[in-house]
């Protein structure tokens, strides 16, 4: 034999059953020996390795299976905090901006009025954070977010408007003393027409288009509305100003007051979504005033792999994001016939379905959902245990073929 470790070259002349031990002879006469393993082991590995090889073939099939569900979340790329809802008339637009830096916002788009709207170009090279074009327009109490070009899309479309001073009586009082007229520009034409016509003229301009909180004034977008909106991207699912000055209304006039008004559009998401129209889910928080609140209550949480206005406006368009007040998904992906959700807080994990069908729900902070079959969608709703929330895109089952 070799010392230090090396290997012997010389060759094994012999091996030799001795009861229950092998016993080796090697050239030089030298004869080592070791215990044959027991009958119960040798019957235990007959079973034990057909079985893995099995499980490992089954392992390998499941791997190379094919997603069962279609969703915007298979993408490579960072993920970016934003703001496409606030506005900062009330105050300089560069101070704003700089409060949601400091919050952590990667990406703002401020949404002044159509006919406030301003180029806001300069603000765009604030250090690390991207400022969007945009504007808010509409008809009356109906409103849109333009994101991707500062434009007043009713002067652009040669309407002639007039301001409706009505809309005060449906806004919440404003307790810290800003309860002042609401005015908003309002087209002779019929509604329908001039949100289809500024729907029509932003897509010119390869702009993102949102149905701002829909439910929140007396005179708000109707389902048959918004369902008739071709090319609409995306409807505001939560709104945090209207949530709060319904709430100060509810307190101060009662609950008969808000009637019909609500900073909360996932059931009518639901139900357009239940209807074939595909369209994501926004959170803004439609910031005013500090003397109000602050901002950056809610936002969107974004998917992009380039940091520029053309990313993230492709992001946008393609639904590579999810609406947040709080809870951050860790994991939104698919799997095979499974979607898989981790959160980074305790929380209710729902599985949303058609007509807002409570598919599954769990406790904790990771919940699988797995296809059934039957489902039109499926959508991830989190409502955190310290009361923050979080929405996910739609996920839909891949059609066969």
């Amino acid at each position: 034999m070799r010392e230090n470790g090396q290997r012997s070259n010389e060759g094994i002349q012999g091996l030799n059953w001795v009861k229950d031990d092998i016993q080796i002879r090697v050239e030089g006469g030298q004869v080592g020996s070791f215990r044959r393993p027991s009958a119960a082991i040798r019957s235990c590995t007959r079973i034990f390795f057909p079985l893995a090889g099995v499980f490992l073939l089954m392992a390998l099939i499941h791997s190379k299976m094919p997603c069962a569900w279609e969703h915007p979340y298979q993408y490579q790329g960072k993920w970016l905090k934003g703001s496409i809802h606030f506005h900062t008339r009330r105050h300089t637009a560069s101070m704003v901006m700089s409060l949601y830096q400091k919050m952590g916002f990667d990406f703002v788009a401020p949404t002044e009025w159509s006919m406030y709207a301003e180029d806001m170009g300069s603000l765009s090279k604030q250090k690390d954070l991207l400022v969007l074009p945009a504007s808010e327009t509409g008809w009356g109490t109906k409103h849109l977010l333009v994101v991707g070009k500062s434009k007043d899309y009713l002067k652009t479309l040669d309407y002639s408007v007039s301001m409706d001073v009505k809309a005060s009586q449906a806004q919440a009082p404003d307790p810290y003393g800003f309860d002042q007229e609401v005015s908003f520009p309002v087209p002779a034409q019929d509604p329908q027409e001039v949100l289809e016509a500024i729907i029509k003229e932003a897509k010119k301009d390869d702009c993102f288009v949102v149905a701002a909180h829909p439910h929140y004034y007396a005179n708000h977008f109707s389902f048959e509305q918004l369902l008739r909106l071709d090319n609409l991207d995306a409807i505001e699912i939560h709104n945090s100003l209207t949530e709060r000055l319904l709430a100060l209304k509810k307190k101060k006039q009662g609950s008969g007051s808000i009637e019909g008004q609500s900073h909360d559009a996932t059931k009518t998401w639901d139900a357009l979504l239940s209807r074939g129209k595909r369209i994501w889910g926004v959170a803004g928080d439609d910031f005013l005033d500090l003397l109000l609140r602050t901002p950056g209550d809610s936002w969107i949480m974004l998917l992009a792999n380039e940091f520029t206005q053309e990313g993230i406006l492709d992001s946008l368009k393609n639904g590579r994001f999810y609406a947040s007040t709080g809870v951050n998904f860790q994991q939104l992906s698919a799997k095979g016939r499974s979607i898989l959700v981790e959160t980074d807080r305790i929380g209710l994990i729902q599985f949303v379905g058609k007509d807002g069908a409570l598919l599954k729900s769990q406790q904790g902070i990771r919940s699988t959902y797995r296809l059934q079959g039957s489902e039109l969608y499926v959508r991830v709703e989190v409502e955190g245990n310290d009361g923050t929330r979080a929405w996910s895109q739609p996920f839909y089952p891949r059609k066969k073929g």
